[in-house]
Formats: C-alpha cells, structure tokens, sequence
C-alpha cells in the first residue's frame, strides 16, 4: 500500500496548508512512515516542537531545497526499512 502512494508525496501536498495529507484516508499509512522519517531525520525533540505549527517545514527550519532532498531520500527509506520493491 505505502509503496503504491509513494508518487502522491508531493512538495505542493506536504505544503498545502490543509492537512490533506494527513487526513485522506489513501496518504494515511504514507503519512504516519512519512513522520517516522521526519522524526529520524531531524530528531524526535525538534519534531515535538514544530508539531502543531502551520507549517513543519517552516518550524523545521526547512527550506524548499531541504524539503525536496527530503522527499527524494523518503522512497530509499521506505524500501528500506519496509522492504518493499
């Protein structure tokens, strides 16, 4: 299921403001490996501290760059750590 959705993660729906992401039901498994990312790769304090924000890439300190690298590294995670290919 995760590796289906994987092409939906988006910069534009990570960033939309309207919790799409985290709501639909077909990102929902995408989304909570998607935090577990997040958590791994700026630390669980950091991440505590942005959720709730408007904006986590912004209270992450994340540029639109730092975002990008982000996603592009997610698909190699997941396959990782989910051994799925």
């Amino acid at each position: 299921m995760c590796r289906d959705n994987l092409a939906l993660l988006t910069p534009d729906l990570i960033l939309a403001g309207d919790a799409r992401f985290f709501n639909d039901m077909k990102h929902y498994p995408l989304s909570g490996i998607f935090v577990r990312f997040l958590i791994e790769m700026v630390g669980q304090e950091n991440f505590l501290r942005a959720y709730g924000e408007e904006s986590v890439p912004e209270a992450l300190g994340l540029t639109d760059r730092a975002l990008a690298e982000l996603l592009r590294a997610f698909p190699a995670y997941v396959t990782k750590q989910f051994n799925t290919r």
